[in-house]
């Protein structure tokens, strides 16, 4: 709820230092939230909220903050249905005529004859 006075003289708001007293505990509002998660078991509640009993009048419980008041289910996964591939013709094309590249002949230097010193007839 939020403070009817924000004023100095408001009976939730500490003077000096600008402080305004919240009217709903944290613990409160969370108890509701861990009830709709399932922590339902009392002592379960009182490890994870250990001031809850302090504003046992004030908590709120999952049904009270949600309309539905059940615990959230993850989605069934579903598997797609396989279908097969619709065939299609090829598309007949033509070949593109390309032109040759002409290229220049590459110019050798010429091989020294070799001698032959294993030849027989060598006088």
């Amino acid at each position: 709820e939020y403070p009817d006075d924000l004023t100095s003289s408001g009976g939730q708001i500490v003077e000096s230092v600008g402080i305004v007293i919240p009217s709903t505990p944290w613990d409160a509002l969370w108890n509701g939230i861990a009830q709709w998660f399932g922590i339902t078991n009392v002592n379960d509640l009182n490890e994870l909220l250990p001031n809850r009993n302090k504003f046992a009048s004030n908590l709120f419980n999952e049904n009270q903050l949600y309309t539905t008041g059940s615990t959230p289910t993850a989605p069934t996964p579903t598997v797609p249905t396989p279908t097969a591939p619709t065939p299609t013709a090829p598309t007949p094309t033509a070949p593109t005529p390309t032109a040759p590249t002409p290229t220049a002949p590459t110019p050798t230097s010429p091989t020294p004859p070799t001698s032959n010193t294993d030849c027989s007839d060598s006088p």
